[in-house]
């Protein structure tokens, strides 16, 4: 019998081995797991079942990711395009960023709306678009 995620939106299952809970429990224990240490189960590729040739323990950020950049921006996922922009790595600017790429802005353009906060988070839609790149194409506020 196949279960689904906590939240239900995970393709992947529950591997045959490990429906026997003393089996996972003895992977668990020879892959790392302690107790009280902010690991969780991320699985390599989100679209196979939870199983030991697909899982790993990380921490909760690579789990995340491994659900999340499935956007890609010119060949980089998301969290790389934030480290090379020096940009904090959280899911809030992750959602922001990713929002950017998707609404047809350059790394350029979405590194300066970053830079200058939530003063263009009020902008939405296409039609607001040529009024934020007018924007920050003033130097001052890059």
């Amino acid at each position: 019998m196949k279960h689904r995620a906590r939240h239900g939106r995970s393709r992947g299952g529950l591997c045959d081995e490990w429906q026997e809970f003393y089996a996972f429990k003895c992977w668990a224990l020879d892959n790392g797991w302690e107790p009280f240490r902010a690991l969780v189960l991320v699985r390599r590729e989100s679209s196979k079942d939870y199983g030991p040739s697909n899982c790993y323990w990380g921490s909760h950020r690579e789990a995340v990711a491994s659900k999340l950049d499935m956007v890609k921006y010119e060949g980089k996922q998301i969290y790389e395009w934030l480290r090379l922009m020096k940009q904090p790595e959280d899911k809030s600017h992750y959602m922001k960023l990713r929002r950017l790429f998707l609404e047809g802005f350059n790394a350029s353009q979405a590194s300066c709306i970053l830079q200058a906060g939530d003063e263009y988070w009020g902008f939405y839609g296409p039609a607001r678009r040529a009024e934020i790149l007018k924007a920050i194409k003033a130097p001052k506020n890059c």
